[in-house]
């Protein structure tokens, strides 16, 4: 059995004159010396409109971090591995996006030593708690230098669950020097 397929999103103009998207599907079947063609089209105005509200909306949501002298991050709630954090990161602390994702322990790994166990294990209980907390430490830059971070830190619930947690954290090193 040979298939030809052929697929497209296309704008099209119905009887009433609206604008419609719609997704053509042309399959050839070539099967026991007979051809069929089989075309198929289905009306996606609906779902184009929604994934352009969502894509908007995420711009959006970009822009406003972009704006936060901060790094916004979401993590694991148990492992607390990053899933997001935010562009300002290159500039705070002077890893890429691409670097923090990279290391499932990265965050823990760059807290200065000394801060590292106090700092795990005030994070660790209030998040056991699913209570949302503020805290304060060392950080290693990559250029190995020190950063005072103020971590502001939420649980993310789904169903009453606690799923995630997601914060920002704020450079306050030059106010703790002054």
């Amino acid at each position: 059995m040979d298939h030809s397929e052929f697929e497209m999103d296309a704008k099209i103009k119905n009887p009433i004159g609206n604008i419609r998207d719609i997704h053509f599907m042309y399959l050839v079947v070539n099967e026991y010396s007979l051809d069929r063609i089989i075309i198929s089209t289905e009306d996606i105005t609906e779902r184009k409109a929604d994934e352009n509200v969502i894509f908007f909306s995420q711009k959006k949501i970009e822009s406003l971090i972009s704006t936060v002298y901060g790094i916004v991050w979401k993590c694991d709630i148990k492992t607390f591995y990053f899933s997001f954090i935010s562009g300002k990161v290159e500039k705070i602390l002077e890893y890429t996006t691409k670097e923090c994702l990279a290391s499932e322990t990265f965050w823990i790994d760059h807290i200065y030593p000394q801060d590292q166990e106090v700092t795990n294990n005030y994070c660790t209980l209030h998040t056991n708690q699913n209570l949302k907390y503020d805290s304060e430490y060392r950080f290693v830059t990559k250029n190995r230098t020190i950063v005072r971070l103020r971590n502001i830190v939420s649980i993310v619930f789904d169903n009453d669950k606690a799923i995630g947690l997601r914060g920002i954290m704020i450079d306050f090193t030059k106010n703790k020097e002054a």
